[in-house]
């Protein structure tokens, strides 16, 4: 067993972004359309969720808990998972830097948010552990050689700088890389995006590019701490996902109830209402495997264990929010793909989260795993 009770700080943290839902929601399809976040609502968000380079600085954010992340993420998605992931997505560079024990590289990167987003390139396609990470690092002399490929990478192709994860000849590795040493291969703003317009996804690339060896960050911390600070922010996709289908079933749950057919609510009907509940159910397994493993990563022994267990939570909580959301769309009616329909938007944006981390070896396993 497990303790589900959130701590006092996490509590406080999670109700005062739910405070935020109405003024998120009502701007959401303009925010997702124009890519922008009002600079006020960014800021008030940040603080709120823990999300400024100085509460991550000083160790006060809930967001250095796995478990404050998860709460936090799948509550910001369930106003906007844009949102989520453009508030969380800026912070993740420090807070993995924080994981690694670097408070240098946390300083560091927290200045350099001060002047634009500092990316995170944790992602290399679909189904990838960080363990198997294609994006080399070699050592030569004084400094390091990295190559290899990162995508997708919110903001890769506006930020500052880019935090790069990957791999040595024997060990995990994070390397923090100015710009201009990052080749953007593709802009999905500039190329049009179906889904999640606020959040400015990049494919970019690294060819032998040289960084200083102080461009390591947390070059002391043990194989298994980097493994399991990678692993610990891919639980971020998942969490929205839960948030934004639990948003989803929600929202049709309540239109339903409240549509009539020949007199009677819509949702009495048990073809109506049961895909709904089941959706519902799905999603409660989902989160509670996230949130266990949230609270129990410290447990795991090796890094084979803990990122099976990542890659099928990450796989059940994709396809639980993306068939809420899909579930949602068709009990309401399709539109013809209307960007101005909530219900098909959230489905789009569910389809495109499940693509993030995606393993085909996970996607169909039970969604609880015996301990």
């Amino acid at each position: 067993m497990f303790d589900l009770s959130p701590t006092a700080a996490q509590q406080s943290a999670v109700e005062e972004l739910r405070s935020f839902r109405p003024r998120i929601r009502e701007m959401a399809r303009e925010v997702n359309r124009t890519g922008r976040l009002p600079a006020d609502l960014r800021t008030d968000l940040s603080r709120a969720a823990g999300a400024t380079p100085e509460a991550i600085a000083d160790g006060s954010s809930v967001l250095l808990d796995p478990v404050g992340l998860v709460l936090v993420a799948e509550e910001l998605a369930i106003a906007d998972a844009g949102t989520a992931l453009e508030i969380i997505g800026a912070a993740q560079a420090q807070l993995l830097a924080a994981a690694l024990g670097d408070s240098a590289a946390v300083e560091r990167i927290g200045a350099l948010r001060a002047f634009g987003d500092v990316a995170l390139g944790l992602y290399e396609g679909y189904g990838r552990a960080p363990s198997e990470y294609r994006l080399r690092a070699e050592r030569q002399g004084d400094q390091w050689s990295l190559s290899g490929r990162k995508d997708p990478v919110s903001h890769g192709a506006d930020a500052s700088a880019v935090l790069l994860a990957g791999r040595t000849d024997d060990a995990s590795a994070a390397f923090l890389v100015e710009a201009a040493g990052v080749q953007v291969e593709r802009d999905d703003r500039k190329e049009g995006k179906l889904a999640l317009g606020l959040v400015a996804s990049a494919a970019v690339r690294v060819d032998g590019v040289p960084v200083p060896a102080t461009a390591r960050i947390g070059a002391s911390a043990e194989e298994f701490t980097v493994l399991r600070a990678f692993n610990t922010q891919r639980l971020l996709v998942p969490a929205v996902s839960v948030g934004l289908g639990q948003a989803a079933v929600d929202t049709t749950a309540e239109w339903v109830s409240g549509r009539k057919v020949r007199g009677a609510a819509l949702g009495r009907n048990q073809g109506v209402m049961f895909p709904l509940v089941d959706a519902g159910i799905a999603l409660s397994r989902a989160r509670l495997q996230i949130w266990d493993l949230a609270s129990r990563l410290a447990e795991f022994d090796t890094g084979a264990v803990l990122e099976r267990r990542v890659g099928r939570a990450v796989a059940a909580a994709c396809a639980a929010g993306t068939q809420a959301a899909r579930i949602a769309c068709n009990t309401m009616g399709w539109r013809g793909l209307s960007q101005q329909f909530l219900a098909e938007a959230r489905y789009r944006d569910a389809g495109v989260l499940s693509a993030v981390d995606f393993d085909v070896l996970h996607h169909n396993v039970p969604v609880i795993e015996a301990a």
